[in-house]
């Protein structure tokens, strides 16, 4: 069946297209969107016959976006409409290569003359694009040689598993970009019901996070490893390319952690800016994939003190700060330093400075008033 994406960000103009399509009886199957963006996101992961697009958008226009599907799908029949009757418009939308340019509100018959000549044109020419597609879609999970298949479930989505990779390597953490990565892949190795075209963008993403990780590695590397994930046929072919990079990084990670100092660094800076929050050994250990038992042990070692030691001391530190800057009521002080009880804070405040908030307060400015 023919495709078309109906990009407008008044909704209303989607409700009018799918009522002229079945009026005229266009056997049409239609996707939406709201913004160029998210429209770019569905060219990316799916191929059209049509794109029909407003030309004023948020986020990218429909100029940008028409140039971008041509760039992916040059047999893509584009059909603009706009509220904008102008002359620089409609002659960009023209060298584009448009079937016609639309003014709002769509003239009904404008519409259908348009629509004919885009299905004409279609069938005339088909569409070796999506003829291409569709042999890739047939073959692209088949296996080259025969394998024992093993279910991997996984229930987590892909923007948390790409989250999840990503925070793995700006932490250094080996165990779990191992885990997640492999996730990510295993999770589509028999799910042949997915197209291939957001395989290929969601292993895209992948190497995306990978690459700059890489020492060494030029900045064009990037764009040519793009290129190569949209050339390759086979899932197999694509996974055996993207476990280079899940390799290499693993390398470079495994040579850092031989060190525990990537976590304490991690976590310190964690405490530093959310000292504020309710922090717990469990929360911490979580934000770099360490047990709460070794993560404690660690720390310890490496520092010189205990978590909750160096917790206070971080929110302690804050508070003196505070106290001694600002006129802010002791309680609010104590709130935003993460200490809800007042007389608990006043309690720790006296055993790390040796006197009250309140003395501590009267003491630095006396101090301030002499010295001046």
């Amino acid at each position: 069946m023919i495709t078309m994406l109906i990009v407008d960000d008044d909704s209303r103009e989607h409700d009018v297209i799918r009522y002229l399509l079945k009026k005229y009886s266009f056997d049409i199957e239609t996707s939406y969107s709201t913004d160029g963006l998210q429209a770019k996101k569905l060219l990316e992961e799916n191929v059209y016959d049509i794109l029909l697009t407003d030309v004023q958008m948020p986020y990218m226009n429909g100029l940008d976006l028409a140039k971008f599907c041509k760039n992916r799908n040059p047999n893509c029949e584009i059909l603009f409409f706009s509220g904008y009757d102008d002359f620089d418009y409609i002659k960009e939308a023209l060298s584009l290569k448009a079937i016609n340019y639309i003014l709002k509100p769509i003239s009904p018959d404008e519409f259908r003359q348009s629509m004919q000549e885009i299905l004409e044109n279609i069938s005339k020419k088909g569409n070796p694009y999506r003829e291409f597609e569709k042999s890739l879609s047939q073959n692209f999970y088949e296996e080259k040689a025969p394998v024992q298949k093993e279910k991997l479930t996984v229930n987590m989505q892909d923007d948390e598993l790409l989250k999840n990779i990503d925070d793995a390597v700006r932490i250094g953490s080996y165990t779990s970009l191992d885990k997640n990565a492999h996730m990510l892949i295993g999770k589509y190795k028999y799910a042949k019901k997915v197209s291939h075209i957001y395989i290929r963008y969601l292993f895209s993403s992948l190497l995306k996070i990978l690459i700059p990780a890489i020492p060494g590695l030029p900045e064009e590397d990037f764009q040519k490893a793009i290129e190569k994930i949209y050339t390759l046929n086979h899932f197999s072919d694509l996974c055996d390319y993207v476990e280079q990079y899940i390799d290499q990084v693993l390398s470079v990670l495994k040579r850092n952690d031989s060190t525990p100092n990537y976590a304490i660094n991690h976590v310190i800076q964690y405490i530093e800016k959310h000292y504020s929050d309710d922090l717990s050994l469990d929360q911490l250990a979580e934000q770099v994939y360490l047990s709460p038992k070794y993560l404690s042990t660690v720390f310890a070692q490496t520092t010189g003190t205990t978590l909750n030691k160096y917790i206070r001391s971080v929110r302690l530190k804050k508070a003196a700060e505070l106290t001694r800057k600002t006129n802010r009521k002791i309680a609010d002080i104590s709130m935003s330093v993460g200490y809800p009880n007042v007389s608990y804070f006043c309690k720790l405040f006296t055993e790390e400075y040796g006197m009250t908030p309140e003395k501590y307060r009267t003491g630095t400015q006396t101090k301030a008033i002499t010295h001046d």
